[in-house]
């Protein structure tokens, strides 16, 4: 009896509750009623106006395919233009040497890439820079406007965020464009993966310098002019990128620290650190591409961390190009870099410092103490190889597209 009389009790008391918050909740709604339709109007005209601001900003903006697919076209132009988020830095040399053969350039990348301010350092009017979503850009590329450029110079070969059984996968596959063969260039980034077909076809041209006489090199180092600089008192190295050791060893660095109690260097890091030390500076958020350039033209050094110990680094030995290379070359900070990955990419004890493997320490030291006489004359030599290898680049395409020109009368 008693377990019956709980067990109302605790319905009656639920029931109450329940009917108390109902009616609390029914008095705040008609007293408030207002004040609720107030703020509601306002959250919809907030969210209207910025709709609208977004769209209006798009039509304005490079942020739209239509604004791409209905610009006249220039005389003498070529489009240079990638559908991966990556790799930005390699377009302002591709635009650098095509304004220097005369022709007007536009460029279409994606939104992603746009927002990272790739071509911050402006060159002059006669770049449009477009940016669309990658569905949107597939759109784009398989519009008829496309062939009516004299070239399309494709920055990447491969698109990175879409794979198959073989590998990375074509661009051209994917986006499935019908690009005339003779107006197509890629920029290769993979030189072990140019088959026979693709060399017949296409123009191209290897990132990294060749010695290849059916692939010239095309290296994209130009950065703008580089002012003059002065080693700081307190030497900086940067590191640019992950923690990846498929990428990078930072264990040279871990251990070079540890063996060293001196504390007149620091060590940036554009990205994660996977270990920690005072002397350590890590860079938490994302640098967009200008801010990064910034950075890196503050550091004395470079330090790219490839170790031939590492099967997934040996690629950078023939056939692949690290992205601190070009970074090294084109806002001529010098890099240490170990030997075995040096000379194939035009690095050597002039104008880097060249390690043995297993040497990065004293390498690391000898970088600390070289006096700024010493320094300058590094700089010097890093601006010579930059010279060297853009004129070379440049000549390259000239002969190419001379010879395209011929081939096609």
């Amino acid at each position: 009896m008693n377990d019956i009389l709980d067990n109302n009790k605790i319905k009656i008391d639920t029931l109450f509750k329940k009917n108390f918050k109902e009616e609390m909740t029914e008095i705040w709604t008609r007293k408030n009623t207002k004040l609720i339709k107030k703020i509601l109007q306002t959250l919809s005209l907030i969210f209207f106006l910025k709709r609208s601001v977004y769209r209006i900003y798009n039509k304005l903006t490079k942020y739209d395919i239509n604004r791409f697919l209905n610009h006249k076209i220039r005389e003498k132009s070529v489009l240079i233009t990638d559908i991966n988020d990556c790799h930005g830095e390699v377009l302002g040399g591709l635009c650098y040497y095509f304004l220097k053969l005369n022709y007007n350039v536009d460029v279409l990348i994606t939104n992603k890439k746009a927002k990272e301010k790739p071509l911050s350092m402006a060159f002059n009017k006669k770049i449009n820079v477009f940016s669309i979503g990658i569905s949107k850009y597939i759109k784009a590329m398989q519009s008829k406007k496309i062939n009516e450029y004299d070239y399309i110079v494709f920055a990447s070969e491969k698109v990175y965020f879409e794979s198959d059984k073989f590998g990375l996968r074509d661009v051209l596959d994917f986006i499935e464009s019908d690009i005339k063969k003779e107006k197509i260039i890629f920029l290769n980034h993979h030189i072990d993966k140019i088959d026979d077909f693709k060399k017949k076809e296409y123009k191209n041209f290897a990132l990294k310098i060749m010695s290849d006489k059916d692939i010239k090199t095309l290296n994209c180092c130009y950065f703008g002019k580089n002012k003059k600089r002065i080693k700081n008192k307190k030497t900086k190295f940067i590191i640019i990128g992950s923690s990846d050791k498929n990428r990078r060893n930072t264990d040279l660095v871990k251990e070079a620290l540890q063996k060293l109690k001196r504390d007149d260097f620091e060590i940036s890091i554009i990205g994660k650190a996977d270990f920690f030390d005072k002397r350590i500076k890590t860079t938490k958020k994302r640098l967009n591409y200008n801010q990064m350039y910034k950075k890196i033209k503050n550091a004395d050094y470079i330090l790219p961390l490839l170790d031939s110990n590492i099967l997934s680094h040996k690629r950078y030995i023939n056939s692949a190009v690290s992205g601190s290379f070009q970074l090294s070359l084109g806002l001529n900070v010098p890099i240490i870099i170990e030997k075995t990955f040096a000379f194939n990419h035009g690095f050597n004890s002039d104008n880097a410092i060249v390690y043995e493997n297993g040497k990065f320490l004293e390498a690391f030291i000898m970088a600390i103490e070289k006096n700024q006489r010493d320094y300058n004359e590094l700089l010097l030599k890093l601006e010579d190889l930059k010279e060297k290898i853009t004129n070379e680049s440049l000549n390259n395409l000239k002969t190419a597209l001379y010879l395209g020109k011929t081939n096609d009368k």
